[in-house]
């Protein structure tokens, strides 16, 4: 509900008042957002329709969810390769520019472009190499241990008088400490 008469609908509103009926370009639609990693919940919206419509469109439409799930294994790979390319270290081509100032032979100030090409090397990044290990073979490269304890513990209070007692003992005792 609006809460004045200018404040505009919202968005959940505006669904419930409006049908929206399939269209083939969604497919590539959601495909795209998808590919920037929006769940279906956020697909929805950006389609301007209800969750629940967009699962009833995936169901009809079978190139639909084709497309949001090759959306998704194609950003999926792209980040994979991000990240391994990173933990191994990769180069790649650049081009670097500079503004170089000369004077002529009648003194005329001029300045030039100066475009000079080569190779931007980064070196391997041992969290992301730590990160691919832990995820891709996390049975060798776990980060946590695992350890068992056997035991039991007991705890005996008589009522919340002994309690409150032991609290001022203990703070009692740590006053003359300090």
């Amino acid at each position: 509900m609006r809460e004045s008469p200018s404040e505009p609908a919202k968005y959940s509103e505006t669904l419930k008042r409006v049908p929206v009926v399939y269209r083939p370009n969604f497919a590539d639609l959601a495909r795209k957002y998808a590919l920037l990693g929006c769940n279906d919940a956020r697909i929805a919206e950006l389609l301007g329709v209800p969750l629940s419509q967009l699962m009833d469109w995936q169901m009809a439409y079978p190139e639909l969810e084709a497309f949001i799930r090759d959306g998704r294994e194609l950003a999926d790979a792209e980040v994979a390769t991000a990240i391994y390319q990173r933990a191994c270290g990769y180069s790649h081509p650049a081009v670097k520019f500079w503004l170089a100032k000369s004077k002529d032979a009648e003194g005329n100030e001029t300045i030039e472009v100066i475009e000079k090409a080569y190779v931007e090397r980064y070196p391997p990044d041992v969290g992301a190499a730590q990160f691919w290990l832990t995820n891709r073979a996390s049975q060798s490269w776990q980060n946590s241990s695992k350890q068992t304890v056997d035991g039991s513990l007991e705890l005996k209070v008589t009522g919340i008088s002994a309690l409150l007692a032991l609290a001022k003992t203990e703070a009692t005792q740590l006053k003359r400490v300090a």
